[in-house]
């Protein structure tokens, strides 16, 4: 399921969306249901506009990074002039979920926040 169309990303951005934005629409909304473990309730509002938020902050961050962040990671090293500077191993793992794309997931329960005992 795409939880946001065009409309709603041009409304999050502010902006007009690129030519091909379904496409990442599609892609942003199957990274959603997985990271969320499919949790989210066709039929619950708030976790459709959760998602809806989610996927417009997920395409707004692949916007402003490039897509391929998210299939190559950070970057592992950088230079500006003489300065350079080299992270450490785990600096290439990709940042998978935007971190506004996370927010509104959790504040609808939608991601898992660790052990739960009652």
């Amino acid at each position: 399921m795409v939880y946001a169309d065009g409309a709603a990303l041009d409304a999050y951005t502010g902006q007009p969306g690129p030519p091909g934005v379904d496409r990442l629409l599609a892609r942003a909304s199957e990274l959603i249901d997985y990271a969320t473990f499919g949790k989210i309730d066709p039929n619950n509002e708030e976790h459709l506009a959760a998602a809806e938020k989610a996927v417009c902050a997920q395409v707004e961050q692949w916007l402003s990074m490039d897509e391929s962040i998210d299939v190559t990671g950070k970057p592992a090293a950088f230079s500006i002039g003489n300065f350079s500077m080299t992270f450490g191993a785990h600096a290439r793992e990709p940042n998978r979920l935007a971190p506004r794309a996370r927010s509104y997931l959790l504040l609808a329960g939608l991601l898992h926040r660790g052990v739960s005992i009652r």
